[in-house]
């Protein structure tokens, strides 16, 4: 059963829209408060680095995404038009003991992969195809999303 898709412009602001897209899938999908957490914080993850690394800020390409439900299985779907990038592939960073010896970057598909039951890469029409699917009812790893009550 498809749940819906969204199409976002290549510009910061659109993270807003993306967020409200997440609330409402997940009202409408039961996802519990840590899945909605660990949902929104992966696609805000992803759909910010292909508009920061893979088209940059002078490219106006769409970013595509969607969602397919199938009994306790949520799939979603980003797809971006920028250079070819199987980030499946990336090294596990390098976490020195002391966080002042630490790079910047490369901590968000490791986070990603942390949080996600099962990540799946493929380049289809010139296009990046990432897909998060995520198990319904699956513990998040102790997350927590905030609350203001």
């Amino acid at each position: 059963m498809t749940c819906g898709a969204l199409i976002l412009r290549n510009h910061i602001k659109e993270l807003e829209r993306l967020t409200a897209w997440v609330q409402e899938v997940s009202a409408a999908k039961g996802l519990s408060p840590s899945e909605a957490y660990a949902l929104r914080l992966a696609l805000e993850e992803i759909v910010s680095n292909v508009m920061k690394y893979a088209y940059g800020p002078e490219v106006d390409l769409p970013i595509e995404v969607g969602c397919h439900q199938e009994a306790d299985r949520l799939e979603v779907t980003i797809a971006d038009q920028g250079p070819a990038f199987d980030p499946l592939k990336a090294e596990p960073p390098d976490i020195p003991p002391d966080a002042e010896d630490r790079k910047d970057g490369g901590l968000g598909i490791h986070l990603i992969r942390a949080i996600i039951d099962e990540i799946r890469y493929a380049r289809e029409d010139r296009r990046n195809r990432l897909t998060l699917c995520f198990r319904l009812g699956a513990r998040r790893l102790g997350l927590r999303c905030c609350s203001s009550s």
